[in-house]
């Protein structure tokens, strides 16, 4: 059985209630979130101009992808470039 962790745009369009997203993660076995993600939103951006600003570094990604790597789980992410150079992760980008 296979584990996920969920980043946080996935997780954002289950909160907008994207059905497509919660079916895709609803169809997922093993779910987790990290606590980068559930700490993510409430760090609280105004505008895009001030959350690229909090992670102009990618520091949230990287915590994110280490502890998927860390922890043997497969890091569910739309956000392809933001991790497709990071050697031993296991990416899923969904298609929703």
């Amino acid at each position: 059985m296979a584990r996920y962790l969920i980043d946080t745009d996935v997780m954002i369009d289950v909160s907008r209630r994207n059905a497509a997203a919660a079916n895709f993660v609803d169809s997922l076995d093993d779910i987790t979130i990290s606590i980068i993600t559930a700490h993510e939103p409430i760090v609280g951006a105004r505008n895009q101009r001030d959350a690229d600003g909090i992670d102009s570094l990618r520091t949230f990604d990287a915590l994110i992808a280490a502890t998927a790597i860390e922890a043997s789980l497969t890091l569910v992410s739309k956000n392809r470039k933001h991790f497709q150079m990071i050697s031993g992760l296991n990416l899923e980008v969904p298609d929703y």
